[in-house]
């Protein structure tokens, strides 16, 4: 009986380390996955900030163009 339950050990072992490498690599993948969005994220803000300044630029050419037309 002492034979069964070293087995039974083993495959203990071995479904505790399985699981244990399956648990690193979504902590892994998860860690990717959130330095990627913050990327995402940058590059979104500061498309946000060109789109801003671009109408501001419009904004002041038609100021500049209504006050030329009624001069």
């Amino acid at each position: 009986m002492g034979s069964d339950t070293e087995v039974e050990s083993k495959l203990s072992w071995a479904v505790i380390t399985k699981l244990t490498e399956e648990k690193k690599s979504a902590i892994q993948q998860t860690q990717k996955l959130q330095q990627e969005l913050g990327l995402l994220r940058r590059e979104k803000d500061r498309s946000a900030g060109f789109s801003f300044f671009i109408m501001a630029l419009v904004g002041l050419l038609g100021v500049l163009v209504g006050y030329l037309v009624k001069a």
